[in-house]
């Protein structure tokens, strides 16, 4: 609309360059008036309005002290739609930007939970009737629980995300301040109207001084109502910003201490995996070194004595007390065989042979 007007104003009173000759050794003839168009002066080109809340209203006592009534209450109305513009483009442009997230977050919310209470439920149904799944399906239960809670840890992460950077509070909070603005700006607008209209009913020209005065007052009063929105939006943003830190905070510690909690059981239990590896690795290396054996006999036998380990001939003696070894170390089964008079006896003992020399009794009965 801007452009076209632009046009429009450019092109006012504007022909067609006059390209006819005249009629050669006749200047009489050549009729057709002289125009001058590249003459008329253009418009001047405004500045564009530019977002933002950090700018004051410009009032240049150059641009409105020697203005009449109308053409200063033009100006001053003029200034303060670009002033509440400038903060209506800034809060709507971040509004925007914050509806991205707050709509979508929820839409994507909404199908994540919806397609991981459907595969919960068909994996519970997996489960309870497997005979009627193809083979191929056999552990899909399995994985369609594990898909579950991938979803569901994704849409904890995009609900943290959302609290964290309080999108969604942001969101109705510039949603409140463009209505405060709205309002501010139609309460000036009938405020004026109303002034205007007391004018026309009494002496014009003599109330005019005191009218000028109260569309100031009136103005004033609007921007007062632009800054005081701003600064509750500042103190409502810090508030709840120190807030989401805090929350952070918390959570960091919380976080850090539950890891440092873990990595603290994780050394513990490789700690006793690496004692149960060495005492293995031990216990390995002493099955495969030999034991010694001191035997002492209680009990009388005659002639001599036959010393078995685990059924297999390693020693005799006449004596009572006798070295035996090397014997292969765990738990073995030492017998003795002997005569006592006419009778043929037999002794016998399991015995745990350790690593080294170690001393044994064997009663004879």
């Amino acid at each position: 609309m801007d452009d076209e007007v632009k046009d429009k104003a450019d092109g006012v009173g504007r022909t067609a360059p006059n390209t006819a000759k005249p009629p050669s050794g006749n200047l009489a003839g050549f009729s057709q008036p002289l125009q001058l168009v590249d003459r008329i002066p253009k418009p001047v080109e405004e500045s564009p309005i530019i977002p933002g809340t950090f700018r004051p209203i410009k009032l240049l006592p150059s641009e409105y002290e020697k203005l009449e009534f109308t053409a200063f209450t033009n100006f001053i109305e003029k200034k303060l739609y670009e002033h509440q513009e400038s903060r209506f483009l800034y809060y709507n442009d971040l509004r925007r930007k914050n509806s991205r997230w707050v709509f979508g977050s929820k839409i994507f919310l909404a199908l994540a939970g919806s397609l991981a209470f459907l595969l919960t439920a068909v994996a519970t149904g997996a489960r309870l009737a497997p005979q009627q799944l193809p083979a191929s399906w056999a552990d899909s239960d399995r994985w369609m629980l594990l898909v579950v809670i991938a979803i569901y840890a994704l849409m904890g992460a995009v609900s943290f995300y959302g609290r964290a950077t309080d999108k969604v509070g942001t969101y109705f909070r510039l949603v409140a301040i463009i209505l405060k603005v709205r309002d501010s700006w139609t309460k000036f607008q009938f405020e004026l109207l109303k002034e205007l209209e007391a004018l026309k009913r009494g002496d014009a020209v003599a109330a005019q001084p005191a009218s000028r005065d109260k569309i100031v007052v009136l103005a004033e009063a609007f921007c007062n109502d632009l800054n005081s929105t701003t600064t509750g939006e500042l103190t409502d943003w810090r508030t709840e910003f120190m807030a989401s830190v805090s929350e952070l905070e918390q959570i960091s510690k919380k976080g850090s201490e539950d890891t440092l909690k873990q990595m603290k059981d994780l050394a513990k239990e490789a700690a006793a995996a690496a004692e149960q590896a060495k005492t293995a690795a031990k216990a390995a290396d002493d099955a495969t070194r030999p034991g010694n054996l001191n035997l002492a006999m209680t009990g009388d036998f005659d002639g001599e004595a036959i010393i078995f380990i685990d059924g297999v001939e390693v020693r005799r003696t006449t004596g009572k007390t006798v070295a035996v070894g090397p014997v292969k170390a765990g738990v073995r089964t030492l017998s003795v065989k002997f005569n006592r008079g006419q009778r043929s006896l037999e002794a016998s003992q399991n015995v745990e042979v350790k690593v080294g020399v170690q001393d044994v009794k064997l009663g004879l009965g």
